[in-house]
């Protein structure tokens, strides 16, 4: 096979010329630049391609024929010095629409991320609305990166943006995450840091992002999690709930009867004189629910005459958080709850929510549940026990809501000598690591107990 290389006219590249036999016997001449400018590398390429052209002419299936002139085009870019991802994904996809009539799928990670998102529509609305701020945070960190491809986040990038989580960066936060932070200039004033986030809640950004690439690996546009294997905070900085007392508990009984509260979270358009009648009839029982049975806010808020026996004395429901494991709580009414629920003007519709006006209310928000009984607790002059102010967007935490109510129970039952097991059944707690959480066993008990000990 006889190859040359020339020059064409005003051209600084060698161009090869090289003859090929066809499969019919006649004789195919090509000229292909070499993209070099120096005779010597230019001649080693010019044998290059006419190697890879007579391979080409010897295949014998139509499709091995195009897979080959593919890694052939690769080959030659290679030679040439201009096989850049772009020129790769190209190649692949074509390849791929050869053996599949389907060709590769560009994702960015921004335009995956709104792919992965679509896919979780079916999910509750918490859950999406969780995911979403996960990934806009992810997306606003990366930067311009965001619309690179998605292939090109690293391990290193997952664990920035962690890091920069859990230092309470967000979006909307002036101060800048490490990675991106830049020099401040002489004589400015420092910006005022973000208060930090705890090892829990930055656990879960990380882990929705994971998740999210992981997706992208089981459906096949990624060959590789770049997250995997990024270890986990630890989680020994978390706030824990503190419980309420049995007084602080009547109180709370009492005060969310009153209507005066309203004009602490709601404008009066929304609070209109009936709906606030029938809301202060609502809430005493939300509050005998957290206290005697230690049942989620939006579990009770959804309860329905059908969960309730009276007969029996007992109500059963599907929490919301173990919904996917059909994990079904049947627990035991207190005299006083049971006294309050008979007092109620039960419907013959046994499908009618036992709490008409809370029912449909979400737990977050301005006016959610949560929200309208921290105005309780103010109304009632409970101390929340503030821990760390809002600050840059981020809210106020405190140490007690209603979920306290869950740890008061627990803990008033670890106080009256209910054994673990037992406990673990009537709160529904999976395991009795996390019931003792949930336990805050009073000084006084535990003096007594030591009292016990013999004098020395």
């Amino acid at each position: 096979m006889s190859v040359t290389v020339h020059k064409r006219p005003g051209s600084p590249y060698w161009v090869a010329a090289f003859d090929v036999t066809q499969p019919d016997g006649s004789i195919r001449r090509l000229k292909k630049s070499t993209k070099k400018t120096d005779k010597d590398e230019a001649t080693a390429v010019a044998l290059q391609f006419a190697g890879l052209e007579k391979k080409i002419v010897s295949a014998t299936e139509d499709d091995d024929r195009a897979n080959l002139e593919l890694l052939v085009k690769a080959q030659k870019a290679a030679a040439r010095g201009g096989l850049t991802e772009a020129k790769v994904l190209q190649l692949m996809s074509e390849m791929l629409e050869n053996a599949t009539g389907t060709g590769l799928q560009k994702y960015t990670v921004r335009t995956w991320a709104a792919e992965w998102q679509r896919r979780k529509a079916p999910l509750e609305k918490a859950t999406r609305d969780r995911y979403a701020t996960s990934v806009r945070t992810f997306l606003a960190f990366l930067g311009a990166k965001a619309d690179k491809g998605l292939a090109s986040v690293t391990k290193d990038d997952v664990r920035g943006f962690r890091n920069s989580v859990k230092m309470g960066w967000q979006p909307s936060a002036k101060v800048q995450p490490e990675a991106t932070k830049a020099k401040q200039k002489k004589g400015t004033k420092p910006e005022q840091s973000p208060p930090p986030r705890t090892a829990k809640t930055t656990n879960q950004y990380a882990a929705d992002i994971i998740g999210m690439f992981q997706t992208a690996v089981k459906e096949g546009v990624l060959l590789a999690n770049p997250a995997s294997g990024l270890e986990r905070l630890p989680e020994n900085d978390s706030v824990e709930r503190e419980p309420f007392d049995t007084e602080e508990v009547k109180i709370l009984f009492e005060k969310a009867g009153e209507p005066e509260w309203h004009a602490m979270i709601f404008s009066p358009k929304t609070s209109k004189p009936r709906l606030r009648l029938n809301r202060c009839n609502d809430w005493p029982g939300m509050v005998l629910f957290g206290y005697y049975v230690g049942t989620r806010i939006g579990d009770i808020a959804r309860l329905r005459w059908n969960n309730v026996n009276l007969d029996l004395g007992t109500v059963s429901f599907r929490p919301k958080k173990t919904k996917a494991k059909l994990k079904l709580l049947k627990v035991p009414l207190h005299p006083s709850l049971m006294q309050w629920l008979e007092s109620r003007d039960i419907p013959k519709d046994r499908s009618e929510p036992i709490f008409p006006t809370l029912f449909k209310t979400s737990p977050s928000g301005k006016t959610g549940l949560s929200s309208q009984f921290s105005t309780i607790m103010d109304y009632a002059k409970i101390d929340r026990r503030l821990i760390r102010p809002a600050a840059n967007g981020m809210k106020a935490l405190y140490a007690r809501g209603f979920h306290s109510l869950r740890h008061t129970i627990n803990s008033a039952l670890a106080n009256a000598d209910v054994s673990p097991e037992m406990r673990m059944k009537i709160i529904g707690h999976q395991t009795q690591e996390v019931n003792q959480i949930y336990t805050h066993i009073e000084i006084e008990k535990l003096r007594s107990e030591i009292h016990k000990l013999p004098a020395i």
